[in-house]
């Protein structure tokens, strides 16, 4: 994980905002990054089990960095990067078991490549 991503400090309060049925909450973080984001969870119907978080660039409203999502019973199904709101590097996916479905490298051209 980016060492910009761990020296982050979260700074004033989370607001939360509804959005169909699920609650997003976002706050702004700051670190040594070279773009200045806000950290996005979003949680299923039931308000309590994780749907999504990652990242979003605060100037360009597009998703950055380490992004992970999850089932309505709160299990990883899916992870991976992105770079201004392009999929980047590698993205697993998972089963309800946490077994590794598949494996997905991006190129810097947004093509696919075999995962090693």
């Amino acid at each position: 994980m980016n060492r910009a991503l761990l020296t982050m400090v979260f700074i004033v309060a989370a607001s939360a905002a509804q959005v169909g049925k699920s609650v997003v909450e976002k706050s702004t973080v700051a670190g040594n990054s070279r773009k200045k984001v806000s950290r996005e969870v979003a949680y299923h119907d039931d308000g309590s089990t994780l749907k999504w978080k990652g990242y979003i660039d605060s100037e360009s409203g597009k998703r950055e960095g380490t992004w992970r999502f999850y089932n309505e019973e709160g299990v990883l199904v899916e992870k991976g990067k992105y770079d201004s709101g392009v999929k980047a590097g590698e993205w697993m996916s998972f089963s309800s078991d946490g077994d590794t479905l598949e494996c997905v490298r991006y190129g810097a051209d947004g093509d696919t490549l075999g995962c090693e």
